[in-house]
């Protein structure tokens, strides 16, 4: 083989092991700055985690103790029967049949902050959030690393949600109920 083919291989080898090391490091740097919730809409920077820590801890006494004059809580109104209230997981076999209730402004994920906690290797520390709003839900990918999808198209912000809809986060699959 000549010496100048044996050159260029060298060089593509160097090419692709620069790449993969730079994903690598891409998902690293991700996962490790991810966001605690989503963005703002108004196009406002993201908050650094020490800033998102003091802000938790600040608020932290307000939600421990309400005042007394604290107005009592709306009564709870059930949903319209058109509209879904839970998530039953269908794969991977050993979940199929786990159901979870859609609360709004819930939050998926491996990571302790978020509000259901699954243990998946291809899930983001906080990987998506539901929001029900337009007496519709929707899902919203958080900048997770693997995507989130709805009947198998990705989601790229949020995607409404229809009874029957399946939501896959990493390699768990569920269907809206």
């Amino acid at each position: 083989m000549p010496d100048e083919l044996l050159t260029i291989f060298k060089i593509c080898f160097l090419v692709l092991l620069y790449l993969f090391f730079f994903r690598v490091l891409r998902a690293v740097w991700t996962e490790v700055n991810a966001v605690s919730s989503p963005a703002p809409a108004g196009g406002q920077e993201r908050t650094s985690r020490r800033a998102r820590t003091r802000a938790a801890k600040a608020a932290a006494p307000m939600m421990a103790a309400p005042a007394a004059s604290a107005p009592a809580p709306a009564p709870f109104e059930p949903l319209p029967p058109t509209v879904a209230t839970s998530l039953v997981a269908i794969e991977p076999p050993q979940l199929v049949g786990i159901e979870y209730p859609l609360v709004d402004n819930m939050s998926m994920g491996r990571g302790a902050a978020a509000s259901i906690v699954l243990d998946d290797n291809f899930l983001s520390q906080r990987h998506a959030s539901f929001e029900y709003r337009d007496d519709t839900w929707f899902v919203t990918d958080l900048g997770s690393t693997n995507g989130t999808y709805v009947d198998r198209t990705k989601v790229d912000r949020s995607a409404r949600l229809e009874i029957g809809s399946q939501v896959q986060v990493g390699n768990i699959i569920f269907e809206v109920r």
